[in-house]
């Protein structure tokens, strides 16, 4: 039976909400956390379906896992880990199978790693392709480019690497194979990509280096951390779009990159009518300004060209503790 979902505008919009925690930090904490030595404590872990198939995942492959509500408890076993006694779903996450590919890469056993049905239609084969130059055999399903895969490890070389197309899980896969390698990895990005692999792996001790479009690592033992996620900026995206569309102020707090927080004020518009020979292209006759599209920090009343625009600043900075 079909729901009918009915919603009623509100006048206002006005407060203060803590969001998730962001998706790919949470999905890279708990892996690099399994890779080191010792513990990784894990605050404010973001507890979604494709992050819990990470965590799933890890448990199997034999890493101690605590889940204490307000922290997750990674019990690193360092760089080798056990055979799994079946194969690994990754569900829909394809994080957890590209990231997760590029460890099993150097692990001297026989993984397969597979997904729901919409996964197994993605194309894995920009992971594949230089995994198998490390030195992995990956068959993949299909004609060479779909999930499940079955991956057998073993020892790897470092390689140099140019991304064809520019991507942070193909980068981080090979990344984290290079962990495992001999010999320097370098990945090679077209355009610059997000790098919270490379910061979390420094914070936990790996010899990482940029050197402008070129990202290098060599084999190093990780030790564990302390890792606090900052808020996910898509979850505060819906909250961030009904600020923006009503008069008020919603601050999603710890937010972004860099663990900030951003306020959201919306302008309400001139409440005024437009002059009939108010055009897109003409001032508008009762708001006094030009009714082309206008910049951040304006608002017109012409009907053709109502926006409440939105400033977004930062309203506080704080460091994770991986990050210094």
């Amino acid at each position: 039976m079909a729901m009918e979902l009915v919603i009623s505008p509100a006048g206002r919009l006005r407060g203060r909400v803590r969001v998730p925690g962001d998706k790919s930090i949470s999905h890279r904490a708990a892996l690099i956390g399994a890779l080191a030595r010792g513990d990784t404590v894990i605050q404010d872990f973001l507890r979604a379906d494709d992050c819990l198939h990470t965590v799933s995942c890890l448990r199997a492959l034999g890493v101690g896992i605590e889940d204490e509500g307000s922290r997750l408890i990674v019990r690193g076993m360092g760089p080798r880990w056990r055979a799994p006694m079946t194969p690994l779903d990754a569900g829909n996450s394809g994080t957890t199978m590209r990231l997760l590919a590029g460890i099993l890469a150097g692990q001297p056993f026989q993984t397969e790693l597979t997904g729901d049905a919409s996964l197994r239609t993605r194309p894995m084969d920009r992971i594949v392709e230089p995994l198998s130059r490390m030195g992995a055999r990956i068959v993949a399903s299909g004609d060479g480019r779909f999930p499940p895969l079955r991956i057998t490890g073993g020892s790897l070389r470092g390689i140099t690497y140019t991304l064809p197309v520019a991507s942070a899980q193909v980068k981080s896969a090979v990344l984290l194979a290079g962990l495992l390698a001999e010999g320097p990895t370098t990945v090679v990005e077209p355009t610059p990509t997000r790098d919270h692999t490379e910061r979390m792996l420094a914070a936990f001790g790996a010899p990482i280096r940029r050197d402008g479009d070129r990202v290098s690592v060599t084999a190093a033992a990780l030790r564990g951390n302390e890792v606090r996620v900052c808020g996910d900026i898509s979850s505060a995206a819906f909250l961030l779009a009904a600020a923006a569309a009503m008069p008020g102020t919603a601050r999603p707090r710890r937010c972004g990159r860099h663990l900030c927080a951003f306020r959201v004020t919306s302008r309400r518009p001139h409440s005024g009518s437009c002059s009939p020979a108010c055009t897109p292209t003409r001032t508008c006759a009762c708001a006094g300004s030009a009714s082309t599209p206008p910049g951040p920090g304006s608002s017109t009343c012409c009907a053709r060209w109502v926006r409440r625009w939105t400033s977004v600043r930062p309203a506080r900075m704080r460091e994770s503790r991986w990050e210094r």
